[in-house]
C-alpha cells in the first residue's frame, strides 16, 4: 500500500496529453496557492476602484484636482491585471494623485515602494525610505 503522503505522478504519455501552457500546474495536495491571497486583492482593486473610477471619473472630482482620463484608468488596469496574473504582490492602497495620475502603493516597514500611472502615460516606479526619494525609474 503506499503512503499518502507521497507525490503522485502522472505516467509521461497522460502528461504529454494533459500539460500545457494555458494554466499554470495545480496543486494535487490540495494546499492553497500562496499567491491567491494576493490574486484577490488585486482583483479587489480591479473591481472596486479601477473600473468605478473608469466608468464614473466624476467620483474623483475634487476641488483643485484633476481626476484620471479613462485612458489612465484602462493603462492602470493593465498594469494591474498583468500584475495579478504574474503573481506580484498586491498593494497596500491604490490611490488618485492631484495630477490624474493612478498610484499603487507597497508599504514594507518604513520604505515604500510606488508605481505611478501618470496623466501623460507616463510609468513611474518610485521608492522612498522614511519619507526620502531613494529611487526613481522611468518604466514607459
Amino acid at each position: 500500500m503506499q503512503a499518502l503522503d507521497q507525490a503522485r505522478e502522472m505516467s509521461p504519455e497522460l502528461e504529454r496529453f494533459s500539460l500545457t501552457s494555458a494554466l499554470p500546474p495545480t496543486r494535487i495536495s490540495g494546499e492553497a496557492d500562496p499567491n491567491s491571497a494576493a490574486r484577490a486583492k488585486w482583483q479587489h482593486w480591479m473591481d472596486h476602484c479601477l473600473i468605478e473610477w473608469g466608468r464614473n471619473p466624476a467620483l474623483l472630482d475634487e476641488d483643485g484636482e484633476e481626476p484620471p482620463t479613462v485612458k489612465t484608468v484602462q493603462t492602470a488596469f493593465q498594469i494591474a491585471r498583468a500584475c495579478r496574473d504574474q503573481g506580484c504582490p498586491a498593494p497596500d492602497v491604490v490611490v488618485v494623485d492631484p495630477n490624474g495620475g493612478i498610484v499603487f502603493v507597497n508599504s514594507f516597514g518604513t520604505t515604500q515602494h510606488k508605481l505611478r500611472v501618470g496623466e501623460d502615460g507616463r510609468i513611474e516606479y518610485l521608492a522612498f525610505e522614511g519619507g526620502r526619494l531613494i529611487a526613481r525609474d522611468r518604466l514607459w
